[in-house]
């Protein structure tokens, strides 16, 4: 008889001119979720739902939107989530999905004096920001990162958000940025300049490149510091889907992988691939088969996808996990062992 606990793992999907989705995982005894919205330093609820999906609609184009969740039951209402911030975006511009990004390089990290890690760079929370040494050694620049993403893009500008806690240093004043295939041979920059001096978000374009790796070199911070900091990266352009050696593949057949770690404790990660556009559902089941929590519903693109699972509220032991679309059904076991 208690109210849910506090939704987790909220994300951004999928961006557009006026409208954005999100998703979380489900919160075990909810009935529904309460969706909200910042408008004007002001949160707003907005909609209540029963999917484990949301998609905000009718926004202001080429914005700044942040969004939370609560859960809710017969009980009461829990806490809100952490936010995600979003953009809508402008002249039908796509944003290409960080799902499978990776950190390639990057020449300085602060992980003594601060959580600076290269990866809040693309992590999807503007609350995080990459940051370069500054507790034990403070590097000049240039400061650069690499970023792997994960497939063949085609790229045709990106956006820098600096880091959004009040504080300015690090903040980039004169950049470079690269594209490349094989992240090896850079050549020569696709754009280059000097950000206005404020902490408000960087758009730059260019002629559309292609490759799968990008690298953004900091060349100088607004007052003149030894650092750089980036709360996001992110780029404007799509995913090349082609068949040949240079283009991603999109997988052939559904596939529901075993989970990793296995055995776990209390988290763990389920891959599985989708040949075509489908609604997932991604069903946990105890042993003596009783349904315990349902953490995908909705509709996701072919590709490959991975989805986390929390297993913070239940108790050590055997556990099944289902994929299901309308044309596949396929179950494995994992092991909770605290």
């Amino acid at each position: 008889n208690l109210a849910p606990k506090v939704p987790t793992g909220l994300k951004v999907d999928d961006f557009g001119n006026s409208d954005f989705s999100v998703s979380w995982d489900s919160s075990s005894t909810a009935k529904s979720y309460i969706v909200q919205i910042q408008d004007s330093l002001i949160w707003k609820t907005i909609d209540s739902t029963q999917e484990l999906s949301y998609t905000y609609t009718n926004l202001e184009g080429r914005s700044r939107y942040r969004a939370r969740i609560a859960a809710k039951n017969d009980f009461g209402v829990s806490a809100f989530s952490d936010y995600v911030f979003a953009l809508t975006t402008a002249n039908n511009d796509i944003i290409i999905s960080n799902e499978n990004w990776s950190l390639k390089f990057v020449d300085s990290e602060e992980k003594v004096g601060e959580d600076g890690a290269a990866l809040n760079a693309f992590d999807g929370d503007e609350n995080t920001f990459w940051h370069t040494e500054w507790y034990n050694n403070e590097p000049i620049h240039p400061h650069e990162i690499q970023i792997d993403l994960g497939a063949n893009c085609k790229i045709k500008g990106f956006k820098y958000l600096p880091r959004q806690d009040g504080g300015i240093n690090g903040t980039i004043a004169d950049y470079e940025f690269y594209v490349s295939a094989d992240d090896t041979n850079w050549g020569n920059s696709v754009s280059n300049g000097t950000f206005d001096p404020n902490t408000e978000l960087k758009e730059i374009y260019f002629d559309e490149v292609e490759g799968r790796f990008i690298k953004m070199t900091a060349t100088s911070e607004i007052n003149g510091g030894p650092w750089t900091s980036m709360a996001e990266l992110i780029l404007v352009g799509e995913i090349i889907v082609g068949i040949g050696s240079d283009a991603p593949q999109i997988p052939d057949k559904f596939e529901l992988y075993q989970n990793y770690p296995n055995p776990f404790n209390p988290t763990t990660t389920i891959n599985y691939t989708l040949p075509e556009t489908s609604i997932v559902t991604i069903s946990i089941y105890n042993s003596i088969g009783k349904l315990v929590n349902t953490i995908v519903n909705k509709s996701m693109q072919a590709g490959y996808h991975s989805v986390r699972f929390d297993a913070s509220e239940y108790a050590s032991g055997i556990y099944f996990y289902r994929l299901k679309t309308q044309k596949f059904s396929k179950t494995n076991k994992m092991i909770l062992l605290k």
